[in-house]
């Protein structure tokens, strides 16, 4: 990871404050390329989460920092500074998403926040799914109401930064029996990523640096699926985040260098 990547993976973590004046994000509440982007994100960190307690359950040292970190950003993001933001309360659809993602993300955070027994694990999968799409719906519903020429490609590349995470997720709960699912989700989100990259390859050459930034996440991408495929437990962490910085780093490239304060 070099060091523009080390920064967008600090980013990621949530300490855009360390970061040099010339990549860390301005934050506007009132910003809809914010609020875009840092809703997208909401579902990466959703997924972060699950995998990081999964990972604690499985006995990985590194999931209860992992947990920690996604679910203190998750909470500042989504609940205040997504809070604040005027359309998710003034425009009725917007509102009425936001209000089931919150109260499905309220079901399903105390159970990552104090624990579950192994049995309530496949419980607790299924939660952070339902989580997930309810929060996948806001962002939709955002693409088509915001009318943002980026919120399309912001949507699109968001996706491709959670996948990683829920690909990980996917795998720790196959680990630990709390989805038996496995092989087919993920081989069903290797075929959406390519459907992914394929439409953003459209479009790189109207963004400057995207080509550069696709190839590195579409090489990482790649990297955490072959360490799927052999089940090495180290490398699927190892991989997991390390692609973190690079498509925060493909996704300020949509966004304007413009993003959550995060």
């Amino acid at each position: 990871m070099n060091r523009r990547e080390f920064f967008f993976f600090l980013k990621a973590l949530g300490v855009a404050s360390v970061l040099p004046s010339q990549v860390a994000f301005a934050q506007s509440n009132d910003d809809p390329v914010w609020a875009m982007n840092t809703m997208a994100r909401q579902r990466m960190l959703s997924n972060r989460v699950t995998k990081g307690y999964l990972m604690m359950a499985f006995g990985h040292p590194k999931g209860e920092t992992i947990r920690d970190q996604a679910k203190g950003i998750m909470d500042r993001q989504f609940l205040t500074e997504l809070g604040n933001y005027g359309p998710l309360s003034s425009k009725k659809e917007l509102s009425e998403l936001y209000k089931k993602a919150k109260s499905n993300r309220d079901f399903w955070m105390p159970m990552v926040a104090k624990g579950t027994s192994k049995e309530g694990l496949t419980q607790l999968f299924s939660a952070s799914e339902t989580t997930l799409w309810s929060i996948d719906d806001v962002v939709k519903a955002m693409v088509r109401i915001l009318g943002l020429e980026s919120a399309k490609y912001i949507h699109i590349a968001g996706l491709m930064r959670m996948y990683p995470q829920r690909s990980a997720k996917y795998y720790f709960g196959d680990r630990l029996g709390a989805t038996s699912d496995l092989k087919s989700s993920v081989e069903k989100m290797k075929q959406e990523y390519l459907s992914f990259e394929k439409e953003l390859r459209q479009i790189q050459i109207n963004f400057p640096g995207m080509r550069e930034a696709l190839d590195k996440v579409v090489f990482q991408w790649r990297d955490l699926q072959k360490a799927i495929d052999l089940k090495d437990d180290d490398q699927v962490v190892l991989k997991s985040e390390s692609i973190l910085g690079v498509t925060e780093e493909m996704l300020s490239l949509f966004s304007g260098a413009r993003g959550g304060s995060d």
